[in-house]
């Protein structure tokens, strides 16, 4: 459930999550000459406009022992490259 005031931004957050998603499925589709089409500067701010987008998740899963798994997922790109992408998870 998603819900807010309006001009909250409900609607920027679906669509961060869209673009994650996308990333996230398309990563090895991106040849070395390509740029990422999911790179979206914060055109507001002029110092920001070379800046990576980083995008940060946590969630919690079951393994096939019905164990609770705890998983932290991050990546950092700019317009040609994956800068940084980590997966942690707890426990193990």
């Amino acid at each position: 459930v998603l819900y807010g005031r309006n001009a909250s931004g409900k609607s920027n957050l679906l669509l961060a999550l869209k673009q994650f998603v996308e990333l996230v499925s398309n990563s090895g589709e991106n040849k070395v000459e390509e740029q990422i089409s999911e790179y979206e500067p914060f055109s507001c701010d002029l110092s920001t406009l070379s800046a990576p987008t980083e995008f940060e998740i946590s969630f919690l899963l079951r393994n096939e022992n019905k164990q609770l798994i705890k998983y932290f997922y991050q990546i950092s790109f700019n317009k040609t490259e994956i800068i940084l992408e980590n997966l942690y998870f707890y426990p193990k």
